[in-house]
């Protein structure tokens, strides 16, 4: 791999954050998405479970933020998750303006069956590292991505 991309205009495939981060997605998502057919989920409401497992009872809005996919985008995957009857809507009790996202029990138990799931996809695509890879790699994609949110939003 060559190291000097800045130097070169034309950016290599094989030097590009981006190329390199988008086929190793895509992979993962592809595995997924087989392993969530198996289970009858749309590969769409995978993050949004995801999502609501660590912080159940979330706005519509919030969730499309921290996902980082578009309002509409969302509504389509909580909609698909609703009719799956993995989720309901309901008003916040404290302001009724606004409605959360909640797991449905249903929802709530598939955490048991497609953890293990993402975990072992996880596992297998930082096989071979040490601990430390695993920590540096972490650590640098979060970096990159406080990067672009930052120009995203406004930086």
């Amino acid at each position: 791999m060559n190291t000097d991309a800045a130097m070169d205009p034309a950016l290599p495939l094989d030097n590009s954050i981006g190329h390199l981060a988008t086929i190793a997605t895509n992979l993962m998502h592809r595995e997924m998405g087989r392993r969530l057919a198996e289970h009858g989920i749309p590969q769409g409401c995978w993050w949004y479970l995801r999502l609501l497992w660590d912080q159940d009872s979330e706005s519509q809005r919030e969730m499309s933020r921290r996902v980082g996919y578009t309002e509409a985008t969302a509504g389509t995957a909580i909609r698909n998750l609703e009719k799956l009857r993995l989720v309901k809507r309901v008003r916040d009790g404290n302001d009724t303006r606004k409605i959360k996202v909640m797991l449905t029990a249903r929802g709530q138990s598939l955490r048991a069956k497609l953890m293990p799931t993402a975990i072992d996809i996880h596992d297998k695509a930082l096989e071979g590292f040490s601990t430390a890879e695993k920590n540096d790699l972490l650590l640098k994609i979060s970096r990159v991505t406080e990067n672009l949110r930052a120009q995203v939003d406004g930086g």
